[in-house]
């Protein structure tokens, strides 16, 4: 089947294909809604998968788009977002879209998306060619029953037969179709006996007008286990009254054997991510002991040569030092970063105002690192940012991480910039800010909209340094990436610091960014945290239990 992807983000794009051509459909892709109106002005497909959040043109005008072009309507629309709230499902419906998959997905989730939408969009023409079964179109309809893969059948109301069972039942349940229609109980009674009870529950109800949906096993008469995809829909006369069943059966065994292959190799790489945590924590174990010793006598010989003034020992014994102290950071980082990656790290909330943490505890911090230098340092918070009710050290830690890359890129005589301020409405300052990735809108406004409350605290780290590349801005934040390694090698460091800031970010419900126009002309970190009150108190889920005492 042709699929057509639509979405902003090249990555989310380039996931989407490699899922959808792993099950051998066949895709084109474009990165706005405007580009894919013209090219279906050219191709026709079947099934378009489109982000509901898209700078220019959004998922919900496209969706009314091809729903008021006549020639596009029969097209299955699946909208692709972050946000799971129902307001924005209903939103899509109504729209116009058929199904809606909330990110992030999977392969298996996908797949049966997609085997539904082809279901959907062959049962809509299969209803079309029944309803002019009437009119002589008998020989068509067997021509296109008798040549899918999927067993089609029907049903009389009112009557104990099968009017007709297409020749794919032969292949797939391995018995005759005479003996299917000469005694219909032979289809309930090929089921596997552990399936069969709900099976024949849910079928009961078709008759009553209930929708029938079921996954169930059959045994084969070889003795082999088959998996199947069956639903059902009535087809209704001139009066609106049912008189016939169809239905749809499609062997899912494939994609049974993909899930429980996936399941495997799950368990197999948490495993093998337990050994590296494991491994990581006794490694740094046995760098550290050494490590310290190495640095302790160093800092010892430096006091002693320091009285001698700057001698070539000195120099020697300071580079030991130093290197000591960049190795021991190192090791720290990865100890923290495994840490994470193994969920042994926690949150301890505490009230405190954002005002004392920042011009008390983090500006000290900023100008003795900005000091050697000479760089100018600037803090500000807006006077209504208030308290926040978060963990305070965790808070401390990605403010460390995010001044140390600002002090480390940023030339001599430069400045570098701390702000907070309360955001009183974040879906609305979201749509204002333009150069907001749409990860970070999608994860924002789901996680905003999931606990109700509009509010938020932003903080941004500002600085007049290398800057960073656009094509960067989302790779930046993935572990041991220090951006372009020309200005990557100029600087020591381990890729691993803005790797822990997201991470750290992510765990109080928040999500970071990076805005840069590009090489050498800076750049402006900036973490939101999501649900604070207006009063500055934390409505944190997470943050609080019930019984909290304020």
């Amino acid at each position: 089947m042709k699929i057509l992807i639509i979405d902003d983000y090249e990555e989310v794009r380039t996931a989407l294909q490699r899922m959808l051509e792993y099950e051998n459909h066949e895709t084109a892709e474009c990165a706005s809604a405007e580009i894919a109106l013209k090219l279906l002005e050219a191709e026709k497909f079947p099934l378009i998968i489109v982000d509901l959040a898209m700078p220019g043109m959004s998922g919900l005008e496209f969706c009314h788009r091809v729903r008021a072009d006549e020639s596009l309507r029969d097209i299955y629309i699946l909208v692709i977002t972050g946000r799971s709230d129902l307001y924005s499902v209903k939103e899509a419906m109504l729209a116009g879209a058929d199904d809606y998959m909330v990110k992030p997905f999977d392969l298996p989730t996908l797949s049966l998306r997609v085997i539904v939408a082809a279901q959907k969009l062959l049962l809509h023409d299969e209803r079309n060619r029944l309803e002019q079964l009437s009119n002589d179109s008998n020989e068509r309809f067997h021509q296109m029953a008798n040549n899918i893969t999927d067993v089609f059948w029907l049903r009389e109301v009112g009557r104990d037969e099968i009017a007709y069972v297409s020749p794919a039942y032969e292949t797939i349940w391995g018995r005759e179709i005479a003996s299917l229609c000469s005694n219909p109980d032979d289809w309930i009674n090929s089921i596997h006996p552990e399936d069969r009870p709900k099976v024949a529950k849910s079928y009961e109800g078709v008759f009553n007008g209930e929708p029938f949906e079921q996954e169930y096993r059959i045994l084969r008469p070889d003795s082999t286990v088959r998996w199947i995809y069956d639903r059902a829909f009535p087809v209704l006369d001139e009066d609106q009254q049912c008189y016939r069943f169809a239905g749809i059966a499609t062997d899912i065994t494939k994609f049974k054997e993909i899930v429980v292959q996936l399941k495997e190799a799950k368990t197999a790489a948490q495993q093998a991510d337990q050994t590296k945590c494991r491994f990581l924590a006794n490694m740094s174990h046995e760098l550290r002991t050494p490590l310290n010793g190495i640095i302790g006598y160093g800092e010892m010989l430096q006091d002693q040569l320091s009285a001698n003034g700057e001698t070539k020992e000195k120099k020697y014994i300071d580079r030991v030092v130093g290197s000591g102290h960049r190795l021991m950071d190192l090791v720290n980082d990865l100890l923290e970063l495994n840490s994470l990656d193994a969920d042994t790290v926690s949150c301890q909330f505490s009230r405190f105002k954002v005002a004392h943490l920042l011009e008390k505890e983090i500006k000290p911090h900023l100008e003795s690192l900005a000091a050697a230098k000479k760089l100018n340092t600037v803090v500000t918070v807006n006077a209504n940012t208030g308290a926040l009710f978060c963990d305070k050290t965790k808070i401390e830690q990605i403010l460390f991480l995010l001044i140390s890359n600002a002090v480390k890129f940023t030339p001599e005589k430069g400045e570098i910039k701390i702000h907070a301020e309360l955001i009183k409405n974040v879906d609305r300052a979201v749509h204002a800010n333009a150069n907001m990735p749409s990860r970070v809108v999608d994860a924002i406004q789901a996680t905003a909209a999931s606990r109700k409350i509009p509010s938020a605290v932003l903080i941004s780290v500002s600085d007049t340094g290398a800057g960073v590349g656009v094509e960067e801005h989302e790779s930046i934040f993935n572990r041991f990436e220090s951006g372009d390694q020309s200005y990557a090698r100029e600087h020591f460091g381990s890729g691993i610091g803005l790797a822990i800031a997201k991470r750290l970010v992510e765990m109080h419900g928040g999500q970071i960014w990076v805005e840069s126009a590009g090489r050498e002309k800076g750049s402006t970190f900036k973490f939101l945290i999501p649900g604070f009150r207006n009063d500055g108190y934390s409505s944190n889920i997470l943050a609080k239990k019930e019984s909290d005492p304020r």
